[in-house]
């Protein structure tokens, strides 16, 4: 039983049943999860925060009370977690300089910040008794005097047993000697990498897998200017020799579309991209149909491409529009 989380229900504390309800976009909710208070410690403290407009699977048993939606009984061990994380808010980088977007910053006399004091997150019990490891990926803004004003999740590795949220708590007492423009400290968005690694044995692997993607980049049709395709007009493709190729800088999963997550469709889907000089998606298609079950995935597919920043493709050492491929998977599993 798949969904989107369209609402969570309030709870007075830790020891209540969490319930959420379930349904498709745009549609009224048609059943709800319940996590019995029992076994809200399986989850983190803050998990119903998580739950808000995002994809779930469920496994448990239904039933049908007198009034209100059917309800199942979610097993923790059978909750499947699936998707993007919700994105910056509204406003998150105004005013400061985004060095994700091509190489030499969004101004290329700007100088990045210089990371003076790390500070490593701290596993939970709970993540370190079931084995989670991996990364969290994170945009952050570093403000004029250097500290870390806010952070976005880009990539999520563990929301449940609460390791998304300490890498936030530890990159936020991050600090930098900050970008300078101009001679002026300024603040600027930059990206950062904490990673959570066990030593010694492992234990068995965590229940609850989140959607695993790893965006790919292939080189554009390869053509001459006498056979182009339309598309393609005023940029170099893969026939251009001393071409070097974009490289993806900046990147967000895609939401899974629920009518492929409920029919367990996987594969990728491949969009040809024009990147302009500057790193920025100038026009994106759907290169070839994608395989059964992952027609709206097209459609979300675009939608997330046409967000994405590149490193600009070069030749002869200056930046030109590059016509790429990129492929953008759609997997229930790691």
């Amino acid at each position: 039983m798949c969904g989107n989380v369209v609402l969570v229900h309030p709870t007075s504390g830790a020891v209540d049943p969490l319930v959420f309800d379930l349904g498709a976009d745009g549609q009224p909710a048609d059943l709800s999860g319940v996590i019995a208070g029992r076994n809200r410690s399986s989850f983190s403290t803050v998990f119903d925060r998580y739950l808000v407009n995002r994809q779930v699977c469920i496994h448990g048993r239904v039933r049908s009370p007198e009034t209100g939606l059917p309800e199942v009984d979610v097993d923790p061990l059978g909750f499947l977690f699936f998707g993007a994380p919700p994105g910056p808010p509204p406003g998150f980088g105004d005013g400061a300089v985004d060095l994700l977007v091509d190489e030499n910053g969004a101004k290329s006399d700007v100088s990045e910040p210089v990371l003076l004091k790390r500070v490593d997150p701290k596993y939970t019990p709970g993540a370190m008794a079931t084995g989670v490891g991996g990364s969290v990926q994170l945009e952050a803004v570093v403000a004029p005097d250097g500290h870390v004003e806010r952070v976005s999740i880009v990539r999520s590795l563990d929301p449940f047993l609460g390791l998304d949220d300490e890498a936030v708590a530890a990159a936020l007492k991050w600090r930098f000697r900050p970008a300078v423009w101009a001679g002026q400290p300024v603040s600027a968005v930059v990206g950062l990498e904490l990673r959570f690694t066990l030593r010694g044995p492992r234990p068995a692997k965590y229940p609850v897998p989140l959607q695993a993607w790893e965006p790919k980049v292939v080189p554009g049709p390869v053509g001459t200017a006498e056979d182009a395709d339309p598309f393609g007009s005023g940029a170099a493709n893969g026939g251009n020799s001393g071409l070097a190729g974009p490289k993806i800088r900046r990147s967000r999963p895609p939401r899974y579309p629920l009518d492929a997550l409920r029919q367990g469709a996987q594969g990728e889907v491949m969009v040809d991209v024009i990147v302009g000089p500057d790193g920025q998606v100038q026009r994106a298609r759907v290169a070839r149909p994608p395989a059964a079950g992952l027609t709206s995935a097209a459609e979300e597919a675009l939608r997330c491409v046409r967000a994405w920043a590149f490193v600009p493709g070069r030749r002869d050492g200056q930046p030109v529009a590059t016509w790429i491929q990129v492929a953008v998977g759609f997997h229930l599993w790691p």
